[in-house]
């Protein structure tokens, strides 16, 4: 695991008057569509500490330079600057390099295609005052379609994977800056998912502290084609066990009697690829069996239930 120097895009200015409180680091990789939505969010933050703007370029190839220019001139008051972390492609690395080009010391991170709600720097730096790292809910309406199926995450409180330990998504997370460093940042090994489950695994397994912060909310945003909802289904399938493999021994093992219910679930359903408004779903549940069974092989694990 390593963690890359920052390679700034911007130069760095050479006086900082109010050191930050916050830094808020965005990983993006062609994401100028999306991104103004969530700049003018964080521009029009409530009663929020001073706080700077870190957008990490994971290999952009559309106009974030322009994005980041309007925004500029749209929200001056704003630090905003950017990042290249695109030496090496996947979000875990984006993450690192913005981390580590902080001024402050507790760094939150969301995501380009998000959206942050009015409160969310101030939940998060509070949170990150009472404990060494957070994670908020998420609003998965207000940018969704109304037929778009809501996935497994709860709303007052963190979601606890395979039964072990609780994490924060990724896309409304935060930490101190030097429990990052401690932990050598996000594993840039995993680059199919799953990056911050393991990160926040090792953070509590280390012995640091992880809080639910309700007031953190981020809009979040599914995958609105059919085609990118499943090969993603599959690739959280195969993360899955690469970090059942990277807590061996840690993640309670699976059951026989588990594996056999949830393929014959599955196998019960299979009448739901017939019905329009049931077959996205069904799908990705298909295609995510799918990626369990291809990384149990890869990672030498036995996760199919």
């Amino acid at each position: 695991m390593a963690i890359s120097a920052p390679v700034p895009s911007d130069p760095e200015p050479e006086v900082i008057s109010t050191r930050p409180s916050l830094a808020v680091v965005i990983p993006v990789r062609n994401g100028a569509a999306t991104l103004p939505a969530q700049l003018r969010a964080l521009a029009e933050q409530r009663a929020a500490p001073p706080f700077e703007v870190i957008v990490s370029d994971n290999g952009s190839e559309d106009d974030l330079a322009g994005v980041l220019l309007a925004a500029r001139a749209s929200w001056p008051n704003m630090s905003l600057r950017s990042v290249d972390s695109g030496e090496r492609a996947g979000v875990s690395h984006a993450r690192n390099v913005g981390a580590a080009a902080a001024h402050a010391d507790a760094v939150a991170f969301c995501d380009s295609d998000d959206r942050v709600g009015p409160d969310w720097v101030r939940a998060m730096a509070d949170g990150l005052a009472q404990f060494d790292s957070v994670g908020g809910p998420l609003d998965e309406g207000t940018l969704n379609r109304p037929d778009a199926r809501a996935q497994a995450h709860v709303k007052d409180a963190l979601p606890v994977g395979l039964d072990f330990l609780p994490y924060p998504v990724g896309a409304n997370c935060g930490v101190r800056r030097s429990v990052w460093a401690d932990l050598g940042g996000f594993d840039e090994e995993f680059t199919q998912g799953a990056e911050e489950v393991d990160f926040f695994w090792r953070l509590q397994l280390g012995g640091h502290t992880l809080g639910f912060a309700p007031d953190a909310v981020v809009a979040y945003r599914h995958r609105a084609d059919l085609r990118g909802t499943v090969r993603q289904a599959f690739k959280y399938g195969a993360a899955s066990c690469q970090l059942v493999a990277a807590h061996r021994g840690d993640v309670p093992p699976e059951s026989l009697r588990a594996i056999l219910a949830a393929w014959l679930t599955l196998v019960i359903r299979l009448p739901l690829v017939v019905v329009p408004d049931r077959r996205p779903h069904f799908l990705r549940r298909v295609a995510h069996k799918a990626g369990q069974v291809v990384g149990s092989w890869r990672f030498r694990v036995l996760h199919l239930a």
